[in-house]
């Protein structure tokens, strides 16, 4: 798995840090930009 990927072996057992997760998501029709977990977890409640 670590082969297709292209990552170390390593990586696929080191914990994720959630709080570096941003983007932008469109709910209803709308586009939303959020900068961490938590924002995105208020967008989708």
């Amino acid at each position: 798995m670590a082969t297709v990927l292209d990552v170390s072996i390593k990586s696929l057992f080191e914990p994720i840090d959630n709080a570096e997760v941003e983007g932008y998501i469109k709910v209803k029709g709308k586009i939303y930009q959020f900068n961490n977990r938590e924002e995105l977890n208020k967008l989708l409640t």
